[in-house]
């Protein structure tokens, strides 16, 4: 049990306060049993006992990691990587502490150096994929995250991300194939069930398979911005353009940041015989994303 156990290496300690395999045992002890703050005074302590010891800032790093505090457990864990530069988690987890501060550059270094040092790994191959799948560099993100199915072959959110980089580069069976087999793992993930009806609703298929499959989704999220742009993208897609302005207007007003959804409400005001405002929500679109082909045609022919 936890507690006896703790007993035992806070005894040990007490008669060898530089026992660094003890210290680093009682740490974790009392990171397991989630009294954090009395693990982090352990492992800084042992650090400072032991300033050549990279397992004490690894731990110190975890531990500050594990408590969210990714300033803190950051520079922890650079310490460890400079001390011992071959165990593939201390750069894992750098990657994933860069990740949450949006820092993908950094982020995407470490993971390399990670997935380098261990290339099996399903986690780094998984973030590593999903990283490259956010910069838009899907045929690389398709060779990771491929990597990480073949350590972790039934994995639906793995799969989910996959089939949609094929989705980007215009794979569609494989698209298709891989989004079917990720459903059928996880029937009701919500953003599988929406970027799968999404993706229908791009290619003008099945339009009737993807609005259920996006309401679904919207029960369990209803107030998902992402969500609601595919639903009246469906809408759309069908012809029914005052359902299709109704559940964009509610995207918009969740995340007016995204020039896609600006652009849709732009088409629906079109279709709806609405010029005005439809140039309007266009342009506002083209100030967030100043390159998209689609808009750039659209206004130029007005």
């Amino acid at each position: 049990d936890v507690n006896g156990a703790i007993q035992l290496f806070e005894e040990v300690t007490r008669n060898d306060s530089l026992d660094l395999a003890a210290n680093i045992r009682l740490g974790d002890l009392y990171f397991t049993k989630g009294d954090t703050s009395k693990a982090l005074d352990i492992y800084a302590k042992t650090t400072r006992a032991h300033p050549d010891a990279w397992s004490a800032y690894y731990k110190l790093g975890l531990a500050y990691f594990a408590a969210q505090k990714f300033d803190e457990a950051i520079p922890q864990l650079q310490k460890a990587a400079e001390l011992n530069n071959h165990f593939p988690d201390i750069f894992f987890r750098l990657g994933l502490a860069f990740d949450q501060k949006g820092d993908l550059e950094t982020a995407e270094q470490n993971y390399r150096k990670a997935q380098k040092l261990a290339p099996a790994h399903p986690g780094t191959n998984f973030y590593l994929g999903n990283l490259l799948f956010r910069k838009r560099q899907f045929s690389e993100a398709i060779e990771y995250l491929n990597r990480s199915l073949q350590a972790s072959p039934n994995n639906a959110v793995t799969l989910g991300i996959l089939a949609a980089a094929y989705d980007e580069l215009d794979e569609h069976e494989k698209s298709e194939e891989t989004y079917q087999k990720a459903l059928e793992l996880d029937p009701e993930n919500p953003t599988i069930l929406n970027n799968y009806s999404y993706s229908l609703a791009e290619r003008g298929e099945r339009l009737q398979e993807a609005l259920k499959m996006v309401q679904k989704a919207l029960e369990a999220e209803p107030e998902n911005g992402a969500f609601l742009d595919t639903l009246g993208w469906i809408y759309y897609n069908l012809g029914e353009y005052d359902k299709a302005l109704d559940a964009i207007k509610r995207s918009v007003a969740l995340r007016d940041d995204s020039a896609e959804v600006l652009e849709h409400l732009g088409d629906v005001y079109e279709k709806l015989g609405e010029h005005e405002q439809a140039l309007t929500y266009w342009k506002k679109a083209k100030e967030l994303e100043p390159d998209r082909p689609s808009l750039i045609s659209k206004l130029e022919e007005k």
